[in-house]
């Protein structure tokens, strides 16, 4: 549910961007969208869980929160290189 509502965030951001740029706004919305979700997911399902399936969980709390915050920041790191990508495309 969270991704979703940062997904939803970028889509906007990107979207309010490309509109005071005069860019197209689906193609930054889908840039957006796609850049931030898949790196996120992949990060939370595959690699996240594969470095902590060496580790012996005595907190799963602590390892759960520690995969949603990287996870999260995972994909806005990747959001705002995109971001930076499709600023300098002119």
């Amino acid at each position: 549910m969270l991704q979703i509502g940062i997904t939803i965030a970028v889509v906007i951001w990107f979207f309010v961007s490309a509109q005071k740029l005069d860019r197209n706004r689906l193609v930054w919305a889908i840039v957006g969208a796609v850049s931030y979700y898949v790196p996120s997911v992949i990060f939370g399902r595959f690699i996240f869980p594969a470095l902590i399936g060496t580790v012996e969980l005595d907190d799963l709390g602590g390892y759960l929160i520690l995969g949603v915050v990287l996870s999260v920041a995972t994909g806005l790191a990747c959001c705002l290189i995109a971001r930076g990508i499709l600023l300098k495309s002119g």
